[in-house]
């Protein structure tokens, strides 16, 4: 999928992990005088596999609108932390947009899934509270609420979205090595002032 030539098309994406400051560095890159991020975090529009039609973003037109107001920024992106997950999604954003950069930030395993689990239970979509039950159990979760309200939740389970080895390399396998950054989340806090030097150095942008 190549869209038409488009002085908005996004050049950059932030693909995840789950909780590994995703959040947090998707506004503090949308604070920078030449990135534009939109302003929707998690569009999701590459992680069809993994999400269906359960995603926040469906139809391409839909998505570029998100860009519409990046005139003049030299990096345009988005952050989906299913990116990660997905099979398909390095593949679908590199024939989207082959020069784009991708950001990748990491986490522990086990902290990710702990991490996650609350998330789930908190938003109402995970009802069973024990993490260890959780994480083992093929129960069908439904929708409380929103748009879906009734429908079964499509979601990767706990221990998909925490093999991060093979979503790495499925990364590495599409794009050049120069496309691609990855941050530790214990770096990010650990070492906030040489970890965002390195990152706008990535970027081409100071």
């Amino acid at each position: 999928m190549t869209p038409a030539a488009n002085a908005h098309l996004p050049n950059f994406f932030l693909v995840g992990v789950p909780k590994a400051a995703t959040t947090s560095m998707h506004a503090w890159l949308g604070q920078h005088p030449d990135i534009f991020m939109s302003r929707m975090k998690e569009p999701q529009f590459f992680a069809e596999d993994v999400l269906g039609h359960q995603r926040n973003i469906t139809v391409l037109e839909d998505y570029l609108g998100r860009f519409a107001a990046a005139d003049g920024k030299r990096v345009i992106g988005e952050s989906s932390t299913s990116y990660m997950v997905s099979r398909t999604a390095a593949r679908r954003i590199k024939d989207f947009n082959p020069n784009a950069r991708i950001l990748v930030m990491l986490r522990h395993p086990v902290d990710v899934m702990y991490a996650l689990h609350s998330e789930r239970v908190y938003s109402g979509m995970e009802h069973i509270r024990d993490f260890s039950a959780a994480i083992d159990s093929s129960e069908t979760r439904v929708w409380q609420r929103g748009r879906w309200k009734g429908e079964a939740i499509i979601r990767p389970s706990y221990r998909d979205v925490a093999t991060l080895a093979p979503q790495l390399k499925r990364y590495f396998d599409v794009f050049n090595r120069e496309q691609i950054h990855v941050i530790l989340h214990s770096n990010l806090f650990e070492r906030p002032a040489e970890t965002w030097n390195a990152l706008q150095a990535f970027l081409c942008v100071s």
